[in-house]
């Protein structure tokens, strides 16, 4: 999949506004079909995710284009389309097994948005627990990214505590469904 440096990105979620790292510009490619992956390590400093804990949350002018987050024990990951059309998979993660030690995650779709579509990995192990495709629609091309945000929102309207309360490395983003060679490959690195 690629060469690998590892940089730590600690987030303390201290009541500020919106403590994430923020890139703003028009991302030329952010607007496309077909799958889409990501992966990242994580560990939170509390178990607390009754308010949502973001990985990372990309913007388009009038709302979200899609984010992934923490919150309630699951992991959650919103995409929308062009056309209004959004999915929600929500994955069962207990936040207390996040605590104290990275734990890795591979999110990876087929970009489709009819049906249940997605994969999470956790640890390279794929988490089939349990899982809830809460909006299977059909739909276009994704969103065009104007503002990126890791470890917060950038949304006018979050609240301060959607912000990351923990350590995050190694983020990356695939147009591709990976395979489980690749996810074993980001994995082990």
């Amino acid at each position: 999949i690629g060469k690998r440096t590892i940089k730590v990105l600690n987030f303390s979620d201290d009541g500020s506004s919106h403590n994430g790292l923020k890139a703003t510009s028009d991302f030329p490619n952010s607007g496309i079909v077909g799958g889409f992956s990501f992966s990242f390590w994580v560990k939170l400093d509390d178990s607390d995710t009754s308010d949502a804990r973001t990985i990372y949350s990309a913007r388009r002018t009038g709302g979200v284009a899609s984010n992934a987050y923490f919150q309630d024990n699951y992991f959650k990951v919103f995409i929308n389309d062009d056309s209004g059309v959004s999915k929600l998979f929500r994955f069962d993660v207990e936040a207390a097994s996040l605590v104290g030690d990275f734990t890795h995650f591979v999110f990876s779709w087929n970009g489709s948005f009819e049906g249940s579509s997605a994969l999470l990995y956790v640890n390279g192990i794929e988490n089939v627990t349990s899982y809830l495709d809460t909006t299977p629609n059909s739909g276009n091309a994704r969103k065009k990214i104007k503002t990126f945000s890791i470890g917060g929102t950038s949304a006018s309207s979050a609240s301060d505590d959607q912000g990351l309360d923990g350590s995050l490395f190694d983020l990356c983003f695939f147009n591709k469904l990976v395979s489980n060679e690749e996810v074993a490959e980001l994995y082990s690195g």
